[in-house]
Parts: structure tokens; sequence; C-alpha cells
């Protein structure tokens, strides 16, 4: 499994559109290889999921990592610990 690297740095609701253009250019430019996508519908709270290019190995990959990164926020937030940049 590789190193989990942080695109963006934490960004506010209002910045969704600008971080998505952002990863659609680099998606264009052939940054990314594969990708998986989760969000939640302002409308009614569902979450929907979606995802490119990836096996269910590589996207269990992938969303290890998101979800590697999403427990190492809560243990820097719940124990103040200073995550390594």
């Amino acid at each position: 499994m590789g190193k989990c690297v942080q695109l963006f740095p934490k960004t506010k609701q209002g910045q969704l559109v600008e971080k998505l253009t952002e990863i659609l250019n680099l998606a264009n430019n052939g940054y990314f290889l594969n990708f998986t996508f989760a969000g939640k519908r302002a409308f009614d709270g569902e979450v929907c999921t979606a995802f490119a290019n990836a096996d269910p190995v590589e996207r269990t990959e992938l969303i290890a990592h998101q979800q590697f990164e999403a427990i190492a926020d809560g243990m820097a937030h719940l124990y103040k610990i200073e995550k390594e940049d």
C-alpha cells in the first residue's frame, strides 16, 4: 500500500466546487490512474458513490487511505497529536 498523501489542505464547504474543479483539471492532465468518490447530497442527506478504473481491490486500497486519513484526523483532534506533514 502506498503512502497517504493529502491532495489539498482541509477546506470549507464554500470551496467544494473549487476543489472538485481542481481535481478535474488534474485528471485531465493525467495525474490520476483511478478514483473513488463519496459525497452527501444536499437535499436529502443520502450518500452517493462513484469510481472509475478501479477493480474491487484497488477501490478497497483507495478507500483504506481515506479511512486512514479520517482516523488520523480524529486522533489528532481528540488527543491533540501533531500530525507529521
